[in-house]
């Protein structure tokens, strides 16, 4: 990335790597949790906001690096731990 595009290239790359990377979870959960939980829908798709949100930014902490990308990084992976444990709390009930 030094000589083509330098830090902006790999700032471009790393957020569609981890955009890509995540979407799979994600999409899962939130389906899942809108169809199978009780008034999942409403709560999936505030989760989703936060998700998205989490993705707008990622660029700009990406850029400031650690400890700060975590900012970014955590509330996106939070939001499919918590769909995910409500599902299998709705399924086990």
């Amino acid at each position: 990335y030094q000589g083509v595009g330098g830090m902006i290239a790999l700032i471009a790359d790393r957020t569609v790597g981890n955009t890509l990377e995540q979407m799979g979870p994600f999409l899962v959960s939130t389906w899942l949790h809108a169809l199978l939980v009780e008034g999942g829908a409403t709560r999936a798709a505030m989760m989703g906001w936060i998700y998205i949100i989490s993705r707008i930014i990622y660029p700009a902490f990406f850029y400031i690096g650690h400890p700060y990308l975590q900012i970014s990084t955590v509330p996106g992976y939070l939001t499919v731990f918590i769909q995910m444990g409500l599902i299998a709390n709705a399924t086990f009930e």
